[in-house]
């Protein structure tokens, strides 16, 4: 997917509703977002815990968007992977979380990883997304979506098992010839049959 400067994007803002930074950060985007022209959505709760005003508001699981803003920790990165369940939309990271392995842009670096974006300067790189069933001690079927591993615990679950045809993602990366960072994207990828 390559995105020209002229098209009007739909970006799907997600956040942390417990990191009181996620929400200034979420709303920064949302200006930068309606300034340039683009479109920012948001599911219900996002939109509430979040305070996000002046953006549409979401009941569709999979809305066609461009991209999706995660903005939290890995946590949340993670919850934007289940929540695409499969479709192919790149995840960019803001990191206002602990560790930031899969969120690594910092809040200062946001609206410099949206231009980047929006000018198509990104390479894909592929990550793995697996969905773990199980059941319950009661019987009851539980699935759970892992994004690069998985880790089975004794915990109220007998059986745990990888899904016989793992997911698979792009992880996007833009690098600054100068700094060498590296700004990641998370795709979801259904590999073949």
């Amino acid at each position: 997917m390559t995105i020209r400067a002229s098209t009007r994007l739909k970006v799907v803002i997600v956040g942390h509703s417990e990191r009181p930074e996620a929400s200034t950060v979420a709303r920064r985007a949302v200006e930068w977002l309606l300034a340039h022209d683009h479109q920012a959505l948001a599911y219900p709760d996002d939109a509430d815990a979040l305070g996000l005003a002046d953006i549409t508001i979401l009941d569709d699981p999979t809305p066609g968007a461009d991209l999706v803003l995660s903005v939290g920790g890995d946590g949340t990165m993670l919850r934007c992977v289940t929540m695409l369940n499969g479709a192919q939309v790149p995840v960019l990271g803001i990191n206002v979380g602990h560790l930031g392995y899969l969120a690594e842009v910092e809040p200062e670096q946001m609206l410099t990883s949206l231009e980047r974006f929006c000018a198509g300067d990104y390479e894909i790189e592929k990550r793995l997304v697996l969905d773990v069933t199980g059941s319950h001690q009661d019987g009851s079927p539980v699935v759970w979506r892992a994004l690069n591993e998985a880790s089975i615990e004794r915990r109220g679950v007998r059986l745990l098992r990888p899904h016989k045809k793992p997911l698979q993602s792009d992880r996007t990366h833009h690098r600054r010839r100068r700094h060498q960072q590296t700004i990641h994207l998370l795709r979801p990828y259904s590999g073949p049959g």
